[in-house]
């Protein structure tokens, strides 16, 4: 009997293993901030030749304090990367800027569709917490052509988020993020 509990154990806890593996293998599949920035301007052209809005959302995610294993933290965001893509229509994209912040991209979507959008993924990123609370999450929304009227006003909002944060995309070197004082947030 105690071999079967121990046997039963083990697999239990390799089941465990494997799910958060592939959360966190999740995030590797996911495009950088440097795919983002190539896309930025060709969906505002998009956005300004057909008379659509474009809007931009960054999800940011913190894990909870009493988090301190790495390998927990990437399987928390990678189960919020799993709750917002499910989330998502088939032409919205989503991007990991830096760890355990998304952007995502709405094409089509106005300021109301995009903070319906906000909302949905709100509800999505709570059910991926579960009961256990490992993060907290903050969604942020700019519009192009309401709130900015260019890819380049997109990437100031941007660099203002990073620098009120102190955050730093991947594949960016570690210069100082110049913030223009007029930007949008």
């Amino acid at each position: 009997m105690r071999n079967l509990r121990k046997l039963l154990l083990d697999e239990q806890m390799q089941n465990l293993a494997l799910r958060r593996q592939a959360s966190h293998d999740l995030l590797k599949t996911l495009p950088e901030y440097s795919h983002f920035q190539d896309r930025l301007p060709m969906e505002v052209r998009r956005a300004s030749g057909t008379d659509q809005p474009l809007s931009r959302l960054v999800v940011r995610l913190v894990s909870a304090p009493e988090i301190s294993d790495q390998n927990e933290i990437w399987a928390a965001f990678g189960d919020a990367a799993k709750a917002l893509t499910r989330r998502l229509r088939r032409e919205d994209s989503i991007y990991l800027f830096a760890p355990g912040v998304f952007g995502i991209l709405l094409p089509g979507a106005g300021s109301d569709a995009a903070y319906r959008v906000a909302e949905r993924l709100t509800e999505g990123l709570h059910d991926a917490l579960g009961a256990s609370d490992r993060f907290t999450s903050e969604v942020r929304v700019i519009t192009y052509p309401e709130h900015t009227e260019s890819a380049w006003g997109i990437e100031q909002a941007l660099r203002l988020f990073f620098t009120e944060h102190r955050l730093m995309p991947p594949g960016v070197d570690n210069e100082p993020l110049p913030v223009e004082a007029d930007s949008a947030a």
